[in-house]
């Protein structure tokens, strides 16, 4: 399944910070493109059950009712 990597400023700080810089570094070199998990595990230096586990919390805490409000604007 592949991913777009997006850097959404108002999310910063509220997911993992080396998810962020996958992001960040896919939004300047690589506008609108898909990867797959294993690209991003290779792009933050860790395996592609890491990276699926990172984007769930993220998500879980970007779903969060204090957080919600992020998504909506």
């Amino acid at each position: 399944m592949p991913y777009q990597l997006m850097d959404i400023p108002k999310f910063k700080g509220s997911t993992d910070e080396r998810l962020n810089k996958a992001n960040i570094w896919a939004a300047e070199n690589c506008p609108g493109r898909e990867f797959t998990l294993e690209e991003i595990a290779n792009l933050m230096g860790v395996t592609r059950e890491r990276v699926r586990q990172i984007e769930f919390r993220a998500l879980r805490k970007l779903r969060h009712p204090s957080r919600s409000v992020l998504l909506t604007d």
